[in-house]
């Protein structure tokens, strides 16, 4: 049977490049076949499917959803505002807050990625497509951080935004406090000369790897509060690192170098 336009099972895909679905929104899109997949395989609720009738193949490969809405081509566009060339999304509903103890292993070997101020939402689905590769526990994300639910972060995750929990803490003296009462060893990433050189840091048992802000590096309060801190030797006419490849390369080092000394 055809869809009206009206349903209101199509609200949440209605002019996606104006309606923000924020956190406080409750839900959230998925965008592209193999998002879309990991959404229904996540813990997330899908709440409804929406495929271009053109690319209705789509479904075969996809788990079985609770709602499918089918739209010709046309339809699609004018719904969501913009060119569907995808072929789907989905509507997923956003969870309860987590809290890190609820993520994090309580004894063992254990990673966590810290990341006060990630506003670029690129570079926090670059990290959390990272933090999957390298089996990063949770990345604890502070106040004024992109979210990591959009669609541009999950997208850039190739969906991996819905399999690393995400924690998220507007205070930094309560995230070191709950780091310390985890017991885990905070490492800074800083562009500083005296730091310990990358290459030679061991891997703490408990690990938290702090990220920089885009622009401005971690605040001097949060270096202050850590327990070390590791810069990467750069040759001398280069300043900084894109802070998802610095975390791309301290990653492999923690987690796949110096864990394995």
């Amino acid at each position: 049977m055809p869809i009206s336009l009206d349903d209101p099972r199509l609200e949440p895909f209605r002019h996606l490049k104006r309606t923000n679905l924020t956190r406080w929104s409750g839900r959230f899109i998925a965008e592209g076949e193999k998002v879309v997949e990991r959404l229904l395989l996540s813990r997330f609720r899908t709440e409804s499917v929406l495929v271009d009738e053109s690319r209705i193949d789509v479904l075969d490969r996809l788990p079985p959803a609770e709602a499918v809405l089918v739209l010709p081509h046309a339809d699609c566009m004018r719904l969501t505002g913009y060119d569907f060339h995808q072929g789907v999304l989905a509507g997923g509903v956003r969870s309860s807050p987590l809290a890190l103890s609820a993520v994090v292993p309580l004894q063992g070997p254990a990673a966590v990625v810290v990341a006060p101020r990630m506003t670029n939402p690129d570079n926090l689905g670059a990290l959390l497509r990272l933090a999957a590769a390298f089996g990063v526990d949770a990345v604890m994300l502070g106040k004024g951080s992109a979210d990591p639910l959009s669609r541009r972060a999950l997208r850039v995750s190739m969906g991996a935004a819905l399999a690393v929990p995400t924690v998220e803490t507007h205070d930094t003296a309560a995230m070191f406090a709950e780091l310390r009462n985890l017991e885990m060893t905070s490492i800074a990433t800083v562009l500083d000369p005296s730091a310990s050189v990358l290459m030679t840091a061991a891997r703490p048992e408990r690990l938290a790897i702090l990220l920089g802000n885009e622009a401005h590096g971690l605040a001097e309060d949060e270096i202050a509060a850590c327990d070390g801190s590791v810069t990467i030797p750069m040759a001398a006419n280069a300043d900084s690192l894109n802070v998802s490849a610095a975390a791309a390369i301290v990653l492999y080092h923690f987690l796949r170098v110096a864990g394995t000394r």
